[in-house]
């Protein structure tokens, strides 16, 4: 969606608005983004305008995912009292899981 530089990387789309999910790599960080409804050149625009919003100082580049109603994000909130893993997801079970682990055990999860 986004290439090396901050160019758009958009070839074509047909507009339609759905929710969004993108890798985002800018400076030092890794981050998720997830929108609720909008185009994905709605989402670059965002991204490219208010990188803050989604967790990176900048976008150098950005990959867009799945978009539709399966499209959501899940975090790990830590463990259960029984030791089990508790992790919060907007909008449902996550299905189809890209893991982002930080050395602190902090992990978010997209679909």
């Amino acid at each position: 969606m986004i290439e090396p530089g901050g160019r758009s990387g958009i070839r074509g789309d047909d507009g339609y608005p759905a929710r969004r999910s993108a890798v985002v790599l800018g400076g030092t960080r890794i981050a998720f983004a997830r929108a609720e409804i909008c185009s994905l050149p709605a989402l670059e625009a965002a991204l490219l305008r208010a990188p803050r919003l989604f967790g990176a100082p900048a976008v150098e580049r950005a990959l867009d995912l799945d978009g539709g109603p399966s499209s959501t994000l899940g975090v790990t909130t830590g463990l259960g009292q029984d030791g089990s893993r508790q992790i919060l997801a907007e909008t449902g079970p996550l299905v189809t899981v890209v893991l982002l682990r930080a050395r602190d055990g902090l992990e978010a999860a997209a679909c």
